[in-house]
């Protein structure tokens, strides 16, 4: 069923599966992503862990948007770049809805009633709006039922084996996205646990949370850490306080125009696709739930109400959302509106426990008045939120100027927001679309007037490409004098290593001190001081935070497989007879 609605939903994707979409700049910067991925594998049978061909070249596996870990890279793999992306859309709104199905079981609604819960949340237009601006990193919010569910069942049952699952959960929101559904699971977790806590009267969902929050941690490292490394080297600038108007929330949950283009009256920095979250006529069942659901609702009452405020913004130097802008991780975050999404799995809750009261309540004619609720409400959102979906496919990517074939040249005359199609020919952008507004660099393109090739030497010797991948490259250097400098024109990162040769690599802009007196540099160029005579040099992107990152993950599973088989023996030992 989750499949069958995620397709249905998704429809207009699947007419134009292998064009891409020049909608918008985020649908380019993913398919960028995405055909980069799928060409360093295929193509140089390496592990992404640079991207030559964005802003001059910056780390694959460390970029927060970069989904290289994501399950779903295997479908990109396999469907090709373009399809796999557009076919992840359905495919994560079945995510959301099996999630959301299991949610409400845990929580003891009736299977009825489970799914009409289970359809509000990917439903609702904030995922179609989302999806239509082409934020693919955005589509792991879908996850945040199963960041739930095993939490829950870790605080009922007292396993600490589901606090495992529950971290390993929060960890693909990360791994599949960006930090935006990491902060927000974790935060809307924290809100749930803790009222849990208060209803069970219990301290063992507090643990669960923490305990959740360190498999997380360890989970994610091999992404988390070469991420730090690159937030730190470009700090991601904040925009001034933004503020919501509590106003304009029945516009965004009950008004049937969600149309992509949408204003809403009360306007604020970003466009309707951040705001948007229509829940139809599932509003009714919920407000019913809210009413009669008992105490157990109280928690997800309390946790909707907690999503709401941080929404709100900036109101006052109390506001949540100023609080938390206190916190690490959470100083780098921007527009509230997206608080909404966890909002809206708070009221898929609410929309259960209403339905499960009518199917209760009226024996006779309750389960047909709730299906008929259901179909109708779902129905609705199907009519209202799928047609922005023709927006992605009714604009294809134009191609770009031709461009030189005799191998990988940086370019700086880029038409805006044609990455995908630049890397398509083997040519990378100078300035790029990023979560920084510019990055620092000297790189020349090969349009420009003093561009001396993608290496050349300072000094009398000569450097010849012999081999070059995103991972590595190979040189052939004829260095005259120890002072001789190699140039790679692409940006310098502390992970450019040699393999191979001898010399030393460094930022051009920070000279090695006394060895070349009087020599200016160019800041960000990767270079490499060689000594003087002929030699075979290899460059190698090697991140050691990646390393560290995997080894970390790799551990945290080994404590998770131990835990599981401990509570696993300890489980049997209790049923067996005698015992």
């Amino acid at each position: 069923m989750s499949l069958a609605l995620g397709f249905l939903f998704t429809y207009p994707l699947l007419t134009a599966l292998w064009v891409p979409s020049g909608f918008s700049v985020d649908w380019d910067q993913h398919l960028a992503f995405s055909w980069v991925q799928y060409d360093t594998i295929w193509r140089f049978h390496q592990i992404p862990l640079w991207n030559p061909y964005k802003c001059g070249g910056i780390p694959g596996l460390g970029n927060p948007q970069d989904r290289i870990l994501t399950p779903f890279t295997l479908l990109h793999l396999l469907a090709g770049p373009i399809a796999g992306l557009y076919l992840e859309v359905p495919l994560h709104f079945a995510v959301a809805w099996s999630g959301g199905y299991l949610l409400a079981r845990v929580l003891g609604v009736s299977r009825l009633a489970a799914i009409g819960a289970a359809t509000v949340f990917p439903a609702s237009s904030w995922y179609a709006l989302h999806a239509t601006a082409g934020h693919a990193d955005l589509l792991a919010f879908t996850l945040l039922p199963w960041v739930l569910v095993p939490a829950l069942l870790a605080a009922e049952c007292r396993r600490l084996s589901y606090t495992a699952l529950s971290g390993a959960a929060l960890a693909l929101t990360f791994l599949d996205g960006n930090p935006y559904p990491t902060i927000y699971a974790s935060l809307l977790m924290a809100a749930v646990l803790a009222a849990w806590a208060l209803y069970r009267r219990s301290a063992w969902p507090l643990l669960v949370f923490g305990l959740a929050l360190v498999f997380g941690v360890g989970f994610m490292a091999p992404k988390l850490l070469p991420a730090i490394d690159f937030m730190r080297a470009h700090p991601r600038p904040i925009l001034h306080p933004e503020v919501n108007d509590y106003r304009v929330l029945g516009q965004l949950l009950w008004s049937r125009n969600q149309d992509f283009w949408l204003w809403p009256e009360v306007k604020w920095k970003w466009g309707f696709w951040e705001s948007g979250a229509y829940a139809g006529l599932f509003i009714v069942p919920a407000i019913i739930g809210a009413l009669v659901g008992g105490a157990a609702v109280l928690v997800w009452l309390f946790a909707g109400a907690c999503m709401l405020l941080i929404w709100m913004g900036s109101h006052g130097p109390f506001s949540p959302w100023e609080i938390l802008h206190h916190l690490p991780v959470f100083s780098i975050m921007r527009v509230p509106s997206r608080a909404i999404i966890p909002f809206t799995l708070t009221l898929a809750v609410m929309t259960g426990f209403g339905l499960d009261w009518i199917i209760k309540r009226t024996r006779r004619f309750g389960p047909a008045i709730a299906l008929i609720l259901i179909a109708v409400a779902t129905v609705d959102c199907l009519l209202v939120v799928t047609p922005n979906y023709w927006y992605v496919v009714s604009k294809p990517e134009s191609d770009v100027q031709p461009l030189p074939s005799d191998g990988f040249h940086q370019l700086s005359s880029a038409v805006p927001h044609h990455e995908l199609n630049y890397a398509r020919h083997n040519a990378g952008v100078k300035d790029c679309y990023e979560f920084t507004k510019k990055f620092p660099t000297a790189i020349k393109g090969y349009d420009q007037i003093y561009y001396q090739g993608e290496q050349y030497i300072i000094g009398p010797g000569t450097a010849r490409l012999e081999q070059w991948t995103p991972n590595a490259l190979e040189y052939d250097v004829d260095a005259a004098s120890p002072s001789d400098l190699v140039i790679v024109n692409q940006n310098y990162d502390q992970s450019w290593r040699l393999a191979r040769g001898t010399g030393q690599v460094f930022d051009f802009g920070v000279l090695p001190p006394g060895k070349i007196p009087g020599l200016p540099g160019f800041p960000g160029l990767l270079a490499v001081q060689v000594p003087a005579g002929h030699q075979r040099m290899e460059l190698r992107y090697r991140p050691a935070s990646v390393i560290a990152g995997t080894a970390i993950a790799v551990i945290t599973l080994l404590v998770s497989l131990a835990l599981w088989f401990v509570e696993r023996r300890r489980a049997i030992g209790t049923l067996t007879p005698g015992r």
